[in-house]
């Protein structure tokens, strides 16, 4: 997958995202704060592999990952009293727990949510906490020096827009805009079709 779709992908989002009007109330702007979050993740980490950061951009799928699932799990699933916990600081269950609950609503029944999230889990917390994964990619024999493959750049990507994508339609949820949401899965598709 080419940086540049990704680029276009974060401007197009965000053009189409930005400016959204919302009362303020804190069923949705609690979870609301978190999938932007996941989106500012998601645009960080195009960043970051175009400056060569990649070690960066990789430790960064993991909040991404988590910001989205909280954040759907806090406006489909929380309670009032899981959200005002959620606001003083409580943490809301795991990732499995997310999960579970997450798939009971509506547009996640098929399980494809949770496939999603089994096939990136092996690798996040060692690209977050600096694991074997991390230090291995920076042994190039005589030196060590940050760079990964363009393989795993792809799997990035992939990853992270895709988590975008999903999060992108989250918002349009919140603020009941079918029609961005429509626009947004024709734009991603548009992007995924170029991609292969």
């Amino acid at each position: 997958m080419e940086l540049q779709l990704a680029e276009n992908w974060v401007k197009d989002y965000e053009s189409l995202l930005n400016g959204l009007e919302l009362n303020h109330e804190h069923k949705k702007v609690v979870p609301l704060t978190l999938l932007q979050l996941a989106l500012e993740h998601n645009a960080a980490i195009v960043k970051l592999i175009k400056l060569e950061f990649h070690g960066s951009a990789l430790a960064l799928l993991r909040p991404q990952r988590d910001a989205f699932l909280r954040g759907i799990w806090l406006y489909r699933c929380a309670t009032e009293e899981q959200l005002s916990k959620f606001m003083t600081g409580k943490e809301p269950p795991g990732i499995k727990g997310l999960l579970e609950k997450i798939e009971q609503t509506d547009g996640y029944r098929h399980g494809k949510l949770s496939s999603l999230m089994a096939d990136i889990k092996e690798f996040l917390h060692d690209f977050t906490h600096g694991g074997l994964y991390q230090s291995a990619s920076r042994d190039k024999g005589d030196r060590i020096a940050g760079g990964h493959s363009e393989q795993q750049l792809e799997w990035l990507l992939r990853h992270s827009m895709t988590l975008s994508f999903l999060t992108s339609l989250e918002v349009c949820h919140v603020f009941n805009d079918a029609l961005r949401a429509h626009e947004l899965t024709s734009i991603f598709n548009k992007i995924i079709s170029v991609a292969h």
